[in-house]
């Protein structure tokens, strides 16, 4: 499974960082299965067109 692929390469992060990039079906799957009490705090990211840059926007812990 992806998540435990990214835990186990890098141990030492405290949160995930996912850009809105992502196709749909992949953020509800991401979305389905996340386990809050194993899995590292989320943050998302939004692009906002006036800033020129991508924008944290939500945290899931």
């Amino acid at each position: 499974m992806a998540m435990d692929a990214i835990k186990t390469e890098h141990p030492e992060a405290d949160q995930l960082k996912i850009f809105r990039a992502a196709p749909a079906s992949c953020a509800v799957e991401l979305g389905r299965i996340r386990m809050p009490k194993a899995d590292l705090p989320w943050v998302l990211y939004d692009y906002w067109e006036e800033k020129g840059e991508d924008v944290e926007t939500i945290t899931i812990k």
